[in-house]
């Protein structure tokens, strides 16, 4: 059942709002009340801030806290909405214009980030640019990720999906769907959201086993186009746990913790 939600915007340097020893903060900001509470994170990007809820939306604020917003306390109405066919508890990843969003009814939605493309109306609304199917499954909470023109997305079915991130190649029909450029199958559910670096995709999953992919898809056959892994890395401790985080890659390493309270470095 939905109840209301309230996002709350800070002062990052602490100072707006701020004061008292320890110090305490009050928002700068705050939305409005609305129907369904948020389980994703909000993401960031040319000043505005994006957020999906509960009652089945991505909605987008300015991040300012100026349009749309009035009263003391300073409250603010969304730019504009868009509407998905579930929950929305996945992360939206904003790249190159297009703020991308996964849903529980187990598609992927790509929105214009501007509100202006398919959007229309006093409140806006916003129709998809275009949608992908994640395959089978219960819940979809992979956020996607994006780089070099192609977003990846996990699904609860043990597949990753890559599909072109301009909606052109694979994609047909109105509304626009899009079929993978290619997928990677894993041993179990992908709860892990995908990190992308030096032309590795790498993921985790509920099977305790971390999964690295050629990013471009070289090395792959059939059609439709599947992928085996370049390599895997084991957790170790297979009998607890799996990679529900997202890894993170930085020096020739990759990070990743497990639900069985490890992290795990891997080469």
């Amino acid at each position: 059942e939905s109840s209301p939600y309230v996002m709350y915007a800070f002062d990052a340097a602490g100072v707006i709002g701020c004061s008292g020893v320890p110090k305490t903060c009050t928002p700068l900001w705050t939305t409005a009340k609305v129907n369904g509470f948020v389980g994703s994170s909000p993401a960031v990007a040319n000043g505005v801030v994006y957020v999906g809820t509960n009652d089945s939306k991505l909605v987008a604020y300015d991040a300012a806290g100026v349009i749309g917003c009035s009263g003391t306390p300073k409250t603010c109405t969304p730019l504009w909405t868009a509407s998905t066919g579930n929950t929305v508890s996945s992360s939206p990843v904003i790249a190159d214009g297009v703020v991308f969003v996964a849903s529980n009814d187990l598609f992927l939605y790509a929105f214009d980030a501007t509100g202006v493309d398919g959007c229309a109306g006093i409140p806006k609304t916003c129709l998809p640019l275009w949608t992908a199917s994640l395959g089978g499954g219960l819940e979809e909470l992979s956020s996607p990720a994006v780089a070099n023109g192609v977003v990846y997305a996990g699904g609860y079915n043990g597949n990753l999906y890559a599909f072109d991130a301009a909606g052109v190649t694979g994609c047909s029909g109105t509304p626009r769907a899009c079929v993978p450029e290619w997928t990677g199958t894993v041993g179990s559910i992908i709860f892990s959201s995908p990190a992308v670096a030096n032309g590795v995709v790498y993921v985790g999953s509920h099977d305790h086993v971390l999964d690295a992919f050629d990013a471009t898809g070289t090395g792959c056959s059939g059609i439709p186009k599947t992928c085996a892994p370049l390599w895997v890395a084991p957790q170790g401790n297979s009998g607890t746990g799996g990679f529900e985080s997202s890894p993170a890659v930085v020096n020739g390493m990759v990070y990743v913790s497990s639900t069985d309270g490890n992290l795990y470095a891997f080469k």
